[in-house]
Protein backbone atom coordinates (compact mmCIF):
# COMPACT_ATOMS: atom_id res chain seq x y z
CA UNK A 1 0.00 0.00 0.00
CA UNK A 2 0.95 3.36 -0.62
CA UNK A 3 1.41 6.38 1.51
CA UNK A 4 -1.10 8.22 -0.13
CA UNK A 5 -3.54 4.94 -0.02
CA UNK A 6 -2.82 5.33 3.78
CA UNK A 7 -4.75 8.74 4.11
CA UNK A 8 -7.06 10.13 7.20
CA UNK A 9 -10.04 8.21 6.84
CA UNK A 10 -8.17 4.43 5.79
CA UNK A 11 -5.57 5.43 9.15
CA UNK A 12 -8.81 6.02 11.01
CA UNK A 13 -10.40 2.92 10.52
CA UNK A 14 -7.48 0.74 11.01
CA UNK A 15 -6.95 2.10 14.11
CA UNK A 16 -10.68 1.58 15.43
CA UNK A 17 -10.28 -1.92 14.10
CA UNK A 18 -7.57 -2.78 16.46
CA UNK A 19 -8.48 -0.86 19.06
CA UNK A 20 -11.76 -2.88 19.00
CA UNK A 21 -10.34 -5.94 18.74
CA UNK A 22 -7.68 -5.71 21.31
CA UNK A 23 -10.17 -3.80 23.20
CA UNK A 24 -7.62 -0.85 24.04
CA UNK A 25 -6.79 2.26 22.56
CA UNK A 26 -4.63 2.14 19.27
CA UNK A 27 -3.21 5.06 17.45
CA UNK A 28 -0.81 5.87 14.46
CA UNK A 29 2.26 7.26 16.65
CA UNK A 30 2.81 11.11 15.32
CA UNK A 31 6.77 12.60 15.73
CA UNK A 32 7.59 15.73 17.47
CA UNK A 33 6.37 18.16 14.62
CA UNK A 34 2.77 16.26 14.45
CA UNK A 35 3.15 14.31 11.52
CA UNK A 36 1.82 10.41 11.10
CA UNK A 37 4.55 8.21 11.60
CA UNK A 38 3.49 6.54 8.53
CA UNK A 39 6.96 6.12 5.84
CA UNK A 40 7.78 4.36 2.64
CA UNK A 41 9.46 0.64 3.69
CA UNK A 42 12.14 -0.75 1.15
CA UNK A 43 11.02 -4.54 0.61
CA UNK A 44 14.55 -5.73 -0.54
CA UNK A 45 15.66 -5.02 2.97
CA UNK A 46 13.26 -8.05 3.97
CA UNK A 47 14.33 -11.53 4.32
CA UNK A 48 13.09 -13.58 1.89
CA UNK A 49 11.51 -16.02 4.13
CA UNK A 50 9.81 -13.09 6.16
CA UNK A 51 8.29 -11.79 3.57
CA UNK A 52 5.21 -12.89 4.22
CA UNK A 53 5.23 -14.12 7.93
CA UNK A 54 4.18 -12.76 11.01
CA UNK A 55 7.07 -11.98 13.44
CA UNK A 56 7.74 -10.21 16.52
CA UNK A 57 10.98 -8.79 17.28
CA UNK A 58 13.06 -5.45 18.47
CA UNK A 59 14.56 -4.74 15.09
CA UNK A 60 11.54 -4.20 12.62
CA UNK A 61 9.56 -2.44 14.60
CA UNK A 62 5.83 -0.99 13.49
CA UNK A 63 3.24 -2.63 11.22
CA UNK A 64 3.92 -2.82 7.62
CA UNK A 65 1.55 -3.18 4.60
CA UNK A 66 2.21 -4.53 1.32
CA UNK A 67 0.20 -3.87 -1.88
CA UNK A 68 2.04 -4.65 -5.37
CA UNK A 69 5.31 -3.06 -5.14
CA UNK A 70 4.60 -0.47 -2.71
CA UNK A 71 5.26 -1.09 1.13
CA UNK A 72 4.55 1.48 4.25
CA UNK A 73 5.82 1.06 7.78
CA UNK A 74 2.88 2.56 9.98
CA UNK A 75 4.24 3.28 14.13
CA UNK A 76 1.10 2.61 16.56
CA UNK A 77 0.99 3.66 20.41
CA UNK A 78 -1.22 2.53 22.63
CA UNK A 79 -3.08 4.27 25.20
CA UNK A 80 -3.68 1.94 28.72
CA UNK A 81 -5.46 5.13 30.09
CA UNK A 82 -9.22 3.41 29.63
CA UNK A 83 -8.41 -0.04 29.45
CA UNK A 84 -10.22 -2.12 31.50
CA UNK A 85 -9.79 -5.45 29.61
CA UNK A 86 -6.18 -6.79 27.86
CA UNK A 87 -4.05 -3.86 29.45
CA UNK A 88 -0.70 -4.52 27.71
CA UNK A 89 2.24 -2.91 29.79
CA UNK A 90 4.59 -3.86 27.62
CA UNK A 91 4.66 -3.16 23.65
CA UNK A 92 6.51 -6.15 22.91
CA UNK A 93 3.57 -7.96 24.74
CA UNK A 94 0.54 -6.72 22.28
CA UNK A 95 2.98 -7.40 19.48
CA UNK A 96 3.35 -10.70 20.00
CA UNK A 97 -0.47 -11.09 20.63
CA UNK A 98 -1.64 -9.43 17.65
CA UNK A 99 0.85 -11.69 15.79
CA UNK A 100 -0.79 -14.82 17.30
CA UNK A 101 -4.28 -13.71 17.58
CA UNK A 102 -4.90 -12.14 14.35
CA UNK A 103 -2.28 -12.67 12.09
CA UNK A 104 -4.87 -14.31 9.46
CA UNK A 105 -7.04 -11.21 9.71
CA UNK A 106 -4.35 -8.38 9.35
CA UNK A 107 -2.94 -10.21 6.46
CA UNK A 108 -6.16 -11.02 4.44
CA UNK A 109 -8.15 -7.47 5.70
CA UNK A 110 -5.35 -5.21 5.83
CA UNK A 111 -2.12 -6.50 3.87
CA UNK A 112 -0.33 -6.38 6.93
CA UNK A 113 2.64 -8.89 6.60
CA UNK A 114 4.73 -7.73 9.75
CA UNK A 115 4.29 -7.08 13.13
CA UNK A 116 7.22 -6.06 15.34
CA UNK A 117 8.27 -3.68 18.05
CA UNK A 118 10.95 -0.66 18.25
Amino acid sequence: MSIEKFHDQFRKLFERYLSLKLQTNLKVKHDENGHAMVYPFDQSEMVEEEAFSFYTGGSGGGTFYTEGNFAIIVYMEVDNSQCVVNCYQKSGDLANYMAAALSTELRDDWSVVQIGET
